[in-house]
């Protein structure tokens, strides 16, 4: 028997309010990825370019 198991290594809202989480990426998950060859659309590295931009911002503040 084979068994395949799903990691999300992502969450999008695009209806979330101020207050609610938009975005969550797995960074980690996201660049293994791409080393493998996986080529992301358009969409995908605007939100990952967006969200280590966030994340980085993040950690400077804190």
């Amino acid at each position: 028997m084979t068994v395949a198991i799903l990691k999300t290594s992502a969450f999008f809202n695009p209806l979330a309010k101020e207050s609610e989480e938009a975005v969550r990426l797995n960074m980690e998950a996201y660049n293994a990825w791409i080393a493998k060859g996986a080529q992301p659309s358009d969409r995908v590295a605007s939100l990952a370019k967006a969200y280590n931009k966030s994340a980085a911002q993040t950690e400077a503040t804190a």
